[in-house]
């Protein structure tokens, strides 16, 4: 089983709409083509997992703390819970405020954009003016590189891959000007998480 934990760090009033994105993803995921099917779990469901993750990022209000410890660290605690439940796949989605410390702290250490980052197994997504407009894009792009999904742009250019053949692919840097809020992604994109349902599927009847 695959599942992503996600939590609203002094957001919540966007809870349900964090949750509602997560689970509509998922919804997409274990349809066909791809099959793949995703648990999403708010970390409230967890007590102890989320006192130890919450505790975690609060360090970030010290400058010296990396994101690369938390991400660490949140590998630990995930691998441990993974140990006493039938989770063979666990990550963690954090929404934030773009002027808390957790945002200002990760764009300055790891050059994130503006809206989010993942380091994996964490993805971080930063509050948006307008989170009706391009949020769930976001939430989307952000959630799926969880799942072993690679970007579909020129790190340098920041323009659509040659070999992404959706034009409204959701990895691409940022919202074409023709996506309608679907959720779309190329055949690169597909394939892999293709591997990965096949992958889980194979160790769950080891």
């Amino acid at each position: 089983m695959i599942t992503i934990y996600w939590y609203c760090y002094e957001a919540p009033h966007d809870e349900e709409f964090v949750k509602d994105s997560l689970n509509e993803m998922a919804e997409h995921l274990k349809k066909e083509p791809i099959k793949l099917k995703v648990t999403i779990k708010s970390l409230r469901d967890e007590p102890e997992l989320e006192k130890e993750a919450i505790a975690q990022l609060n360090k970030f209000h010290d400058p010296l703390y990396k994101h690369a410890d938390y991400s660490s660290y949140i590998t630990f605690i995930l691998l441990r819970r993974s140990l006493t439940t039938n989770t063979r796949r666990s990550s963690l989605f954090v929404y934030c405020n773009p002027e808390s410390y957790i945002a200002v702290s990760l764009i300055k250490q790891a050059h994130s954009p503006s809206w989010g980052v993942t380091v994996n197994p964490v993805a971080f997504v930063y509050k948006l003016e307008n989170k009706y407009k391009h949020g769930k894009w976001i939430i989307w792009h952000e959630s799926l590189h969880l799942l072993g999904v690679d970007e579909c742009y020129d790190v340098n250019t920041l323009t659509r891959n040659t070999d992404c053949d959706c034009e409204t692919c959701i990895m691409q840097y940022e919202p074409s000007e023709k996506w309608q809020g679907e959720f779309s992604l190329c055949n690169q994109n597909i394939h892999q998480l293709q591997g990965l349902a096949k992958s889980v599927d194979k160790k769950s009847k080891i």
